[in-house]
């Protein structure tokens, strides 16, 4: 019987929630780097405030170190880049099957793996995959919500 090995690690980006304003400013700097367009519902991550009491929720892809979304795809559009660790649905292979976004355990509200319905495909945080200063969301925000933990320091 073959064996899995272990993937490598990611970093991922720890939300503050004690810290966080729910102005969604990180969720516009993502669709903006991702998309070029200021989109929350194009942005990798999830930003809501509660009606009642005004509370933020935060949803975003902790890049698991066992990722069922990985495993799960048909297609292998999921890759783990090199460098960061980072979990990755590739957009030019993604079929839209929806397996990964099933599969995966904290996306119960459909809120980590997302659906675009312009492309008819799955997206995710990718840490701004192959941007220098990292994560745009960690440098957006005004409230100092958001940290950058890399691999090495997990």
């Amino acid at each position: 019987m073959a064996a899995f090995s272990a993937p490598a690690k990611s970093g991922f980006v720890l939300p503050d929630v004690d810290r966080c304003r729910g102005c969604a400013i990180c969720a516009l700097a993502c669709s903006l780097q991702h998309e070029g367009a200021c989109s929350p519902q194009l942005a990798r991550l999830y930003v809501q405030r509660s009606l009642l009491t005004e509370e933020p929720r935060l949803a975003m892809c902790l890049q698991c170190d066992w990722p069922s979304c990985y495993f799960a795809c048909p297609v292998e559009a999921i890759i783990i880049d090199e460098k960061t660790g980072a979990r990755v649905i590739l957009q030019d292979s993604c079929t839209g099957c929806a397996i990964c976004a099933k599969a995966c355990a904290a996306n119960t509200r459909g809120e980590i793996i997302r659906f675009n319905p312009a492309s008819g495909k799955y997206f995710k945080c990718d840490l701004c995959l192959g941007r220098v200063e990292g994560p745009a969301c960690v440098e957006a925000c005004p409230w100092g919500a958001l940290r950058y933990v890399s691999a090495v320091q997990r």
